[in-house]
């Protein structure tokens, strides 16, 4: 006969009172000390944590960027913060903006005693705009301001090599000067660094000491340290042009939020639950993500070493210092081959491979993205594929109106008289009707496939249109509205061409927007930026051919 005894180790409270259960009072401290080394608190190494480390950083200030392209790019100098040059482009000049120009410079001209010559250019010069065809504000404008002087193409004339005959010296000085205090560059081409044909920004910046970085913009049109690659090294720097300083600075822990603790009688944050990730064998990098954040997360120091905005900064020499007083000298995991790196900059490009100066670079821009106010949309395009049509439309869901304001792409197809879909002939109700083609809404602009090699299997989209008829009963292209869709051309061509890799299945969404800072300097930065990001998804048209169109069911008569 044998009698099994059991135990329970666990609280069994019977008063009301929780205080004592949850006092948790330490009553067998070996106990603690068992639980202590059975989770390995007590297996130690000989080493000693980081007291101090010691840094000697060199940097040098960001002189100058440019579009990378075939021909000799053009320098400009680096002046404030970098992301609104890069970014930014001409101000539309729209209609009310158009004819404030043409008061200003009639205002000078009447304080230089030439208010003879304002009625002779404004015959030269008269206010028009296409888009008072289709939109009714710009009509209503244009019958209000009839006879105004369009300062716009006054003030393109008057910055031309030709000029404008008869305009004095003087007044043509203060009007260009006044312009461009007040508006900044006015144009209706695109921004210096947009690239067109791929729908995203391409520039490169150089510093003082001879690094060359390529610098491409993120999807808000910021530029971080990792829109960064370095194109090219520094082959012998100036020491006037590199500035050298020592830091003796204290590491601290790297933490995260439920970051797990080392010490068995500390707990951590509840925000980050590892427990109930959900990973596949498959997931390779995921699994070696949580894998370093639960065993290897507490062997990573931060040491806040500060840059100056505007610079490019390499570390030269540092050293780790435990609390021992041993000395470890450190060098870049950048130069050794076949290393792990994670903040670096890209370099794929350099030939023969990084030896010198490495990938260790950080360029910190001048940047006035972060902290910039964005307002709405004031044109929004969507790239989408066809599958059934073969075609990529790109749907012009917001475009500038003529007096500058956001208007919907579908008012543009309500508006316009040309694009509405014409009624069908019935003067004989009971035969069928056949038609061609059904239009597509006029905000809906075709892209049309073109081989450029056919070996190597390179696909282009050529902009095409929809066509209409005219008023003289001709055929007339249905044409975009909005900027995106016209942008400046190469030397040379003639069709808005795209790579067929830019528009994925997803399709792609392209905005403009006007944002505002204020800078260091406490000046106001005011510029137009573009954002491309993936799109909604695939959609079809209403596009067809060749449709028979059923013949109306005969009307009752009525008794």
């Amino acid at each position: 006969m044998s009698i099994t005894y059991w135990s329970r180790i666990e609280p069994r409270p019977r008063a009301e009172d929780l205080n004592s259960s949850l006092a948790a009072r330490v009553r067998d401290p070996a106990w603690m000390l068992a639980r202590q080394w059975q989770v390995g608190e007590f297996r130690g190494e000989d080493a000693g944590s980081p007291a101090y480390v010691e840094i000697t950083n060199a940097s040098s200030a960001l002189d100058a960027w440019w579009r990378p392209n075939g021909d000799e790019p053009e320098r400009r100098p680096v002046a404030g913060p970098l992301d609104v040059p890069v970014t930014g482009e001409p101000f539309t000049p729209d209609l009310s903006v158009r004819v404030e120009l043409g008061q200003v410079f009639r205002e000078l001209l009447v304080r230089a005693g030439h208010a003879e010559l304002a009625e002779p250019l404004a015959a030269l010069f008269p206010v028009d705009d296409d888009a008072a065809a289709w939109d009714p504000d710009a009509a209503r404008f244009l019958a209000l301001c009839r006879g105004a002087l369009d300062g716009y193409a006054l003030y393109v004339a008057l910055g031309s090599p030709q000029g404008v005959q008869g305009v004095p010296d003087g007044v043509r000085d203060a009007y260009l000067e006044w312009v461009r205090a007040v508006y900044g560059e006015l144009g209706e081409h695109d921004g210096p660094a947009w690239d067109a044909a791929r729908l995203e920004y391409r520039s490169a910046v150089s510093s003082a000491h001879g690094a060359t970085f390529e610098a491409q913009p993120g999807v808000r049109g910021e530029l971080d340290w990792s829109a960064f690659g370095l194109i090219r090294e520094p082959e012998a720097p100036a020491a006037e042009h590199v500035d050298e300083r020592k830091h003796v600075l204290v590491p601290s822990h790297v933490t995260f939020p439920g970051m797990p603790n080392k010490r068995w009688w500390h707990f951590e944050e509840g925000r980050a639950d590892f427990a109930r990730v959900d990973l596949d064998k498959t997931e390779v990098g995921t699994l070696k993500l949580v894998d370093f954040l639960v065993r290897f997360s507490a062997d990573w120091f931060l040491v806040p070493l500060e840059q100056d905005p505007g610079t490019v900064n390499w570390i030269t020499a540092l050293a780790v210092v435990d609390v021992f007083g041993e000395r470890f000298e450190r060098q870049s995991v950048e130069r050794s081959p076949g290393k792990w790196s994670l903040f670096t900059l890209g370099a794929d490009a350099i030939s023969p491979p990084l030896e010198t100066w490495g990938s260790a670079f950080r360029v910190q821009p001048a940047d006035a993205s972060a902290l910039a106010q964005s307002g709405d949309p004031i044109e929004r395009v969507r790239f989408l594929r066809d599958d059934a049509g073969n075609l990529v439309w790109a749907v012009e869901e917001i475009v500038e109106s003529g007096t500058g304001e956001p208007l919907p792409g579908y008012e543009r197809t309500l508006l316009r008289d040309d694009a509405k879909e014409a009624a069908p002939n019935r003067a004989h109700p009971e035969l069928l009707l056949y038609r061609a083609q059904l239009l597509a809404p006029a905000h809906w602009i075709p892209f049309v496939f073109s081989v450029v090699d056919a070996e190597r299997r390179e696909v282009d989209l050529i902009r095409s249109a929809q066509s209409v008829l005219g008023p003289g009963g001709g055929p007339r292209p249905l044409l975009p509205a909005g900027r995106i869709l016209r942008p400046t051309l190469p030397a040379g061509e003639t069709a808005y061409r795209i790579g067929e890799e830019e528009v994925t299945t997803v399709g792609l969404e392209v905005t403009r927007q006007v944002r505002r800072a204020r800078w260091s300097d406490g000046s106001t930065r005011v510029w137009i930026v573009r954002r491309s990001r993936p799109g909604p998804g695939p959609e079809e048209s209403r596009i067809a051919f060749d449709r028979l169109i059923e013949p109306e069911p005969p009307r009752p008569v009525p008794e």
